[in-house]
């Protein structure tokens, strides 16, 4: 399946492949900025279990820095790409589950570094970067 319009542009796609590959790099360098507040922000996610917290602590922000790079430099970018996708539905389900429990603080997106309020905008933007990663994943051939 294959994207009409500006979307199959090979420019835009591009364009939008570097742009993403940055945004993740930024997010995982960020979390490593404030390690121990991350795993704070990722213990009001119920859906992770205690035992796990210290794997995503240090994993997460990893994966993020290395699938990042390897959106700029154009290395398996349908797998990044899907890889990636999944990665911000399941925080983005986290995220409205804490949202609808009255949960409003910071999402962790971008650890402490950058406070970011659990609010409507999130899931917008969150909504707006699986369809740009989606683009991404059905461009590719």
């Amino acid at each position: 399946m294959k994207f009409v319009g500006p979307l199959t542009s090979q420019t835009f796609q591009m364009i939008l492949r570097v742009l993403l590959g940055c945004f993740f790099v930024f997010s995982g360098i960020a979390k490593f900025w404030t390690l121990s507040s991350f795993r704070e922000i990722l213990l009001t996610y119920k859906f992770i279990p205690e035992i796990a917290i210290p794997l995503f602590v240090y994993g997460l922000p990893i994966i993020e820095v290395v699938l990042g790079l390897m959106l700029l430099v154009a290395h398996c970018i349908k797998k990044v790409s899907l890889f990636l996708l999944v990665l911000v539905f399941v925080f983005t389900v986290g995220a409205f589950v804490k949202y609808q429990n009255g949960q409003v603080g910071n999402c962790g997106c971008f650890g402490q570094f950058i406070e970011r309020k659990n609010n409507w905008w999130l899931f917008v933007e969150n909504t707006a970067l699986m369809i740009f990663l989606s683009a991404i994943h059905y461009s590719e051939s």
